[in-house]
């Protein structure tokens, strides 16, 4: 794929809901603007809740990646492209000359909607014109495949795409996370086995019959938080359950400090998407539940050498975001490109953001702005007529036309973490005390630019 000074990049996504496809679709959306690309989110009705008016999960509103729905037009130009996953590839037909790229996220999802669709067929099949479907011998011939896991590589290429058609991007697992998992010492572990029952739930099932004395504790009706909590107290985690790439849980079952065992299915059976040693993998079709069951006990007995010979399987997951940014860096032609440095300007009662802004924008230099953090409790709000609302957002319209959207200092901090926020921008009259005294986060390691727009 190509990326133009123009582009438009769109990723199809569905609206209103909540799995960590989607939260890795948003991922990308950041990603990408923090390159300086213009990306959109497309969010389309998955279910009956979609909201057209608001189709953005709360939990992913923290991204701030600008959107359309499916009732507003993509800009359908050779230089804009549209990304979409395995299970929306119906949208891969909906435009004739933006650039087209099929995400796998999941090889296994994709046969799942394909079944799906040949049941809505049966019902259309009279009725209207049937929609249009993926399947490679038909793909548009301008298509890119990028693959989230080994295993989907190995899927796309088995099926006659050819190598240079094929690019890694992967996933990573969000900041939050990892830095709630940091927090929980090892020493608290208990001798708690955590599974998930909507995956290898007979054998899992068939575990516990023969071994009832240990502790096992299901992932089930649980708030993400409460989920966190379980697996920080646990040591093992297991799943036996089809792998259709490199599952999130299991990864973050190993941040929190499980040892994971699991069986050979899907991404599983491969040493590079979970790449855990071989003897903490079982072949379910020919191992024994005893077998597993004197693994958990022997992983119980020295939780500490189990955990250790698990580090390299760790250090991979830790690396995941920086490996993913290189991805993406690469797939769209940007290795050599520096983008302009992203600037959120701290607004306080005796400075005027809007003016810094402003006088950021103009001077061209090597800082863009490109957020306005508002302080808690309204300290120094923004107001005026040069505030726009878009989007359950609030924008300052600078007067090349430029926006600039105003956030919270809880989303300025995540989106430090994520590298959409370089560095905070503050005049040079202000001193470092009264910015503490506004803002939390000025005492974790970040930048801090001092401008003179007198």
């Amino acid at each position: 794929m190509k990326i133009y000074p123009d582009t438009k990049v769109y990723i199809a996504c569905a609206g209103n809901a909540h799995t960590g496809g989607v939260e890795l679709l948003h991922q990308l959306g950041s990603c990408l603007r923090s390159m300086d690309i213009e990306a959109y989110m497309f969010y389309f009705p998955n279910t009956n809740n979609f909201n057209f008016d608001n189709p953005v999960d709360d939990f992913y509103r923290k991204y701030h990646v600008e959107y359309l729905t499916s009732g507003e037009a993509i800009e359908d130009y050779a230089h804009n492209v549209l990304i979409a996953g395995e299970g929306m590839t119906e949208h891969l037909y909906f435009c004739r000359h933006i650039q087209p790229v099929l995400w796998w996220l999941s090889a296994d999802n994709f046969l799942i909607c394909l079944s799906s669709h040949l049941e809505e067929y049966r019902r259309l099949i009279t009725k209207s014109p049937l929609p249009k479907i993926f399947y490679f011998q038909n793909s548009p011939p301008n298509l890119e495949h990028w693959v989230q896991s080994e295993y989907a590589r190995q899927f796309v290429s088995m099926n006659g795409v050819p190598s240079e058609k094929i690019h890694f991007v992967g996933d990573y697992l969000n900041h939050v996370f990892i830095d709630k998992a940091a927090k929980a010492p090892l020493s608290r572990k208990e001798n708690i086995v955590v599974y998930n029952p909507k995956k290898g739930r007979e054998i899992t099932e068939r575990l516990i019959g023969i071994a009832p004395d240990i502790d096992w504790r299901p992932i089930q009706n649980m708030t993400p938080d409460e989920v966190q909590t379980l697996l920080a107290s646990a040591k093992i985690y297991i799943d036996f359950g089809f792998h259709p790439g490199r599952d999130r849980i299991p990864r973050e079952a190993a941040i929190s400090g499980c040892v994971v065992v699991t069986g050979r299915q899907g991404a599983a059976a491969n040493d590079m998407d979970v790449n855990i040693p071989s003897d903490f993998k079982f072949d379910e079709r020919q191992s024994k539940g005893e077998e597993v069951i004197a693994k958990i006990r022997e992983i119980l007995a020295d939780y500490p050498s189990a955990y250790a010979r698990q580090e390299e399987y760790r250090a991979r997951i830790m690396d995941d975001e920086r490996r993913f940014r290189q991805e993406v860096a690469a797939v769209v032609g940007l290795t050599a490109v520096q983008p302009r440095r992203h600037v959120a300007i701290l607004q306080t009662p005796t400075q005027d953001g809007a003016t810094l802004a402003q006088a950021l924008a103009l001077a061209r230099c090597e800082y863009k702005p490109t957020f306005i953090v508002t302080a808690p409790g309204g300290e120094g709000e923004i107001t005026g007529v040069h505030l726009k609302r878009y989007h359950h957002g609030s924008y300052l319209e600078l007067i090349d036309g430029h926006c600039i959207e105003v956030i919270g200092q809880e989303d300025a901090k995540f989106l430090f973490r994520e590298r959409r926020i370089d560095c905070f921008a503050i005049s040079e009259g202000i001193s470092e005390e009264q910015i503490r005294s506004l803002y939390k986060f000025y005492d974790e390691p970040f930048i801090a630019v001092k401008f003179s727009y007198s």
